[in-house]
């Protein structure tokens, strides 16, 4: 699969940040990787035991046009816990594994083109280059189509 994105460079920083190790790359869409992180089991201190802390990990690169009129390479980076939000901490260490030293934004929209389809979900967005830039993305259209979110643009 030809990629814009650099997957096992994504699962080394996150296993090594989360001292512990992610699935290995799928394939997700055009341009998209997908990672799991199974959950753990914990003891806790009156003696049960639970499981915690399964992750997920998108991340996923798509043609857009930005605003001023070029189109730009974008990627989109996902962060879901199954039953809980991720922290800052794992949000600032999914920053460092996909987009190493680069800008990338969290971006809270007008409900009108608010997307959310997972609730314990945190997303970044950047360009490829790594170039400062918001997006805009509010003419795009997003889809789950098979448990899967595909992104277009509105016609």
């Amino acid at each position: 699969m030809t990629t814009n994105l650099h997957p096992l460079h994504i699962r080394r920083t996150m296993t090594e940040l989360y001292g512990r190790r992610w699935s290995k790359p799928e394939p997700y869409g055009p341009d998209g990787w997908w990672f799991v992180l199974p959950s753990q089991r914990l003891e806790l201190p009156d003696g049960s035991v639970t499981r915690s802390g399964a992750r997920s990990l998108i991340v996923s690169c798509a043609t857009l046009q930005d605003p001023d009129g070029p189109w730009r390479e974008w990627v989109h980076a996902s962060l879901a816990g199954h039953n809980e939000l991720p922290t800052y901490d794992e949000l600032t260490w999914m920053h460092r594994a996909v987009y190493r030293d680069g800008y990338a934004y969290q971006v809270f929209a007008p409900p009108a083109v608010h997307v959310n389809i997972h609730e314990f979900a945190l997303h970044l967005h950047g360009r490829l280059d790594s170039e400062r830039a918001m997006p805009e993305f509010s003419d795009t259209v997003a889809a789950v189509e098979d448990g899967r979110l595909m992104i277009g643009r509105s016609i």
